[in-house]
């Protein structure tokens, strides 16, 4: 339900992967990586972002046959604020470019434009990011992104063209005031409390936590790759980014738990498991398992809750149904594949 199949195992910094990486290189990588992840068992993702329009290219590669991969939906560019978690602003000044992995935003109109630019492009659903991010030092995971009214701005005009929308968030507000805009799901979120899990559940936003990938980036290894001389990542910064990862971990092990005790729908997302140790999203299962969710929940959540949450459950996420078409891929200009 959440992953990013331009992410890549070779290059754990986004930021050194937008500069050093062109388009076309990355492209290559994921490429690889869907068909790693068909591989491992894995038949349908929600791509939640990328650089450029990689993601729907590959989606429509695997439809037409010419390359392996799992059924897709694909986003575009994340949406975020200025600072905020994919600003593609470096130390020379901002550069407006599909070579990065955000857009930045900065009103309820910019966010519109935004939009209808990425629903010419083909996408099927568009990203928002509501909050920070563990461990990084511009924007944490507990401090907000964009408004609420700039989340109801996206959400509103991507329904004009039948598309949903997702949510990164990770703080407590950007939870609540993206499940209150009508996303259709929420990506991270391990800082939510019963306010925020009850209103996803009130407005059957489908809360989509990544664990594994919590949990790996708390460990020195993570650390290690991330510290290049190109990245100037002092020891106190280190230091500070792998605890405040460690909080997030906990917390979401915690949220996790309230989620199925409370009901809120809870899908399983990887947030890219091709990209860490084990490189497979049966990874992000077994932690919800070591957390005490029975195994059938589990499995629902990576199947049939996990295709609601990229707006496809009446077409994916189940065993015995008869093959059918899905008329929202056609009109995305995408060829509908068998179940």
């Amino acid at each position: 339900a959440h992953t990013h199949v331009d992410y890549d195992a070779t290059e754990w910094s986004n930021r050194l992967r937008d500069l050093f990486w062109t388009l076309e290189t990355n492209t290559i990588k994921a490429v690889a990586n869907a068909k790693t992840i068909i591989e491992t068992g894995c038949t349908a993702i929600g791509d939640g972002g990328c650089r450029g329009d990689i993601a729907a290219a590959v989606r429509d590669a695997v439809n037409d046959g010419t390359i392996p991969g799992p059924k897709m939906v694909a986003a575009a560019q994340m949406l975020c604020g200025s600072g905020g978690i994919v600003d593609p602003t470096f130390e020379f000044g901002y550069i407006d470019s599909d070579y990065f992995m955000g857009v930045v935003v900065n009103s309820p109109q910019e966010v519109r434009t935004e939009v209808r630019k990425q629903m010419r492009r083909g996408v099927n659903h568009v990203k928002v990011a509501a909050s920070g991010g563990p461990g990084n030092v511009r924007l944490s995971g507990r401090q907000q992104d964009l408004s609420y009214e700039e989340i109801v701005a996206a959400v509103q005009e991507a329904a004009k063209f039948g598309k949903p929308v997702h949510s990164h968030a990770h703080d407590r507000q950007g939870i609540i005031d993206s499940a209150r805009a009508g996303v259709i799901s929420l990506h991270s979120g391990e800082f939510v409390d019963e306010e925020g899990l009850q209103v996803m559940k009130e407005t059957g936003c489908i809360f989509v936590p990544t664990i594994s990938w919590l949990h790996y980036a708390c460990q020195e290894e993570h650390a290690r790759a991330l510290r290049r001389p190109q990245t100037k990542i002092s020891d106190a910064v280190i230091k500070w980014a792998l605890e405040d990862r460690q909080q997030a971990y906990e917390a979401c092990r915690e949220a996790i738990v309230k989620a199925f005790q409370m009901g809120t729908p809870t899908a399983i997302g990887s947030d890219a498991a091709h990209r860490f140790p084990p490189y497979d999203v049966v990874s992000e299962m077994e932690y919800f398992q070591e957390l005490g969710i029975p195994p059938l929940q589990i499995i629902t959540a990576a199947t049939q809750t996990a295709a609601q949450a990229i707006d496809r459950g009446d077409v994916w996420g189940e065993i015995g149904r008869r093959p059918s078409n899905d008329p929202r891929s056609a009109a995305a200009g995408v060829r509908s594949s068998a179940r």
